[in-house]
């Protein structure tokens, strides 16, 4: 029980950091994304070790976005290790991901 507690608090976190860095149409997206992410994880009955990758990553995205010392790099690309390790339908997201930011951008 502690352990979903704590996955609940991040998620908390993930909005609240969303809310606090990000202006309103990329928050909007963030947080619509996080949301999606969070339901098919609880749905794909990931096991201990995939829920503890999923936490990681979501702690290391609101360090990022925050600035903390040795987070992400914060060029926006994605590590050869990281791109390696997605899945074909992660992909397809990342690349949704991309093109809607292309299109806020213009």
């Amino acid at each position: 029980m502690a352990a979903r507690r704590q996955l609940l608090d991040l998620y908390r976190r993930v909005l609240r950091t969303n809310r606090a860095v990000l202006p309103r149409p990329m928050r909007l997206l963030g947080d619509g994304y996080a949301q999606e992410e969070w339901r098919r994880q609880r749905k794909g009955n990931a096991s201990e070790k995939q829920w503890e990758e999923f936490a990681n990553m979501w702690t290391a995205y609101c360090d990022f976005l925050v600035g903390k010392p040795g987070s992400m790099d914060r060029s926006g690309e994605l590590s050869d290790n990281v791109m390696s390790r997605l899945t074909a339908e992660q992909k397809m997201q990342l690349k949704s991901l991309k093109e809607a930011i292309d299109l806020f951008r213009k």
